[in-house]
């Protein structure tokens, strides 16, 4: 039995649009469900049963008594939320997974990106996910949808001897 976890979207932040940050809160959770960890509520749902509780800061989340308060309504053990910010030409992704019930955070990742907003959405966000689950973050290198990279073909010469001995002078 996995513990059960709710994803905010995360706050926009120095210039950063909202619906930016929406696609890229929802690649954040797409990643962090796929790595298996937490049984994941999905986002329609949990707008759902936000609207019906008629909670009005699920756009607006960034504080953690904002996120205990929406885990309860959904009745889930974990919640995670955070922000994603540019300055400059970096981006700043900083998450926080807060256990509903002690109030406590129990686990914080921050992850900065150097480069396109792309490759924020295909790299960082696999990787910040991987770090909030104390997971290593090696194998974030690319996208989990990139198909495979086929190896290199060595050629090897007919004569290795004559390719690899120095000839004797």
């Amino acid at each position: 039995n996995k513990a059960t976890c709710a994803i905010l979207t995360f706050d926009a932040k120095g210039g950063l649009s909202v619906e930016e940050c929406a696609l890229l809160s929802d690649r954040f959770m797409g990643e962090f469900d796929r790595l298996g960890q937490y049984t994941v509520l999905p986002r329609a749902k949990m707008t759902e049963v936000l609207k019906m509780q008629e909670f009005s800061r699920s756009d607006n989340c960034s504080a953690s008594d904002c996120a205990i308060e929406a885990g309860k309504l959904l009745s889930v053990r974990y919640m995670v939320y955070g922000s994603i910010g540019k300055i400059g030409g970096m981006f700043t992704l900083n998450t926080f997974m807060v256990n509903v019930e002690t109030g406590a955070t129990e686990k914080r990742a921050m992850t900065d990106h150097e480069g396109r907003i792309e490759d924020l959405m295909k790299l960082a966000m696999q990787q910040n996910a991987r770090q909030l689950l104390g997971l290593s973050t090696e194998t974030a290198t690319q996208p989990a949808s990139a198909p495979p990279q086929k190896p290199s073909v060595v050629k090897v010469p007919q004569n290795p001897a004559v390719a690899y001995w120095p000839s004797a002078a």
